[in-house]
């Protein structure tokens, strides 16, 4: 499957124009991922000018659902559904909630998150990762099929998590 992986691990800012820039800078850089399909003909001139504003980080251009946008196009290209993967999804609302301007902020990445992840036809699977808890209620409550699974959750101890070892060292 075609993958989008994204890390808001690196957005940080004491303003929203900051935190933005960050925002914008990280879509930016998944559209950089992809630049492949600039090439040719694959893209129309409309879709064409639309990618490389967002890859480019014209001012104009759209960023709120540039990542729902990128899965159209992927698997269009690859005439497979796109799997997503966002880590520390929580990143940017926390930096918000501690600087003071929550409201922009969780406008903008409800609408990238629920953009890509909610009735989105091209979507093969979705993975998110923080350390706040998804809640099925809140600026995620939107989501559908949503699953929730806790480190501690024992099923998937084989699968991620940390070894006694590396805590006592």
């Amino acid at each position: 499957f075609p993958v989008i992986s994204v890390s808001f691990g690196e957005c940080s800012g004491e303003t929203w124009e900051e935190l933005k820039d960050d925002l914008c800078d990280l879509i930016a850089g998944v559209y950089s991922d992809h630049k492949y399909l600039e090439h040719g003909d694959f893209l129309d001139y409309a879709e064409r000018k639309e990618f490389r504003a967002i890859r480019e980080r014209d001012s104009a251009a759209r960023y709120k659902f540039a990542l729902r946008k990128l899965t159209a196009l992927l698997h269009r290209y690859h005439n497979k559904r796109v799997v997503v993967l966002i880590d520390e999804y929580d990143k940017p609302v926390n930096e918000a909630y501690r600087n003071d301007f929550f409201k922009p902020a969780l406008t903008f990445v409800k609408s990238a998150y629920t953009g890509v992840l909610k009735d989105n036809v091209h979507l093969e699977k979705g993975l998110l990762t923080g350390v706040l808890r998804v809640a099925k209620a809140g600026y995620l409550s939107d989501l559908n099929n949503l699953e929730v699974y806790s480190l501690l959750d024992t099923s998937f101890a084989d699968k991620y998590g940390v070894l006694e070892e590396e805590v006592v060292s």
